[in-house]
């Protein structure tokens, strides 16, 4: 799947992340799913999913909608890095599954919002 990991709407990057340590359910950060690719019609809104690809490994909860397209994953850059002892982010940063550098030698241009991933379901 083709992750998008797009700037936040209410917040500038991370800065106020820490607001929601008091706000049950806000983390792991919402990735949004298209419905026909739920993890194999298994999750639901709010499921732990792990996303994952050769870089790295985090969690989020998924957010089922019919606003984005199949094979797509939009996750928000908001959260803090926040890493287990294996490694795995454990609040949603898009960061450790993207690539950290330019397009080219001479344009320099971003690639750190977008990343091949694949998806899973957690069972707690």
């Amino acid at each position: 799947m083709q992750l998008v990991s797009l700037q936040a709407g209410d917040k500038t990057h991370s800065q106020f992340e820490s607001a929601l340590a008091e706000v049950e359910g806000a983390r792991s950060m919402p990735v949004r799913i298209h419905r026909q690719n739920a993890v194999n019609g298994e999750s639901a809104d709010l499921d732990l999913v792990e996303i994952f690809n050769s870089r790295g490994v985090c969690l989020a909860r998924a957010e089922i909608s019919d606003d984005i397209y199949p094979q797509v994953l939009s996750l928000e850059t908001e959260a803090w890095l926040t890493l287990d002892e294996n490694g795995r982010e454990l609040l949603g940063n898009p960061n450790v599954l993207t690539r950290d550098i330019g397009t080219s030698e001479l344009a320099q241009g971003s690639t750190a919002h977008t990343a091949r991933v694949d998806i899973r379901k957690l069972d707690l």
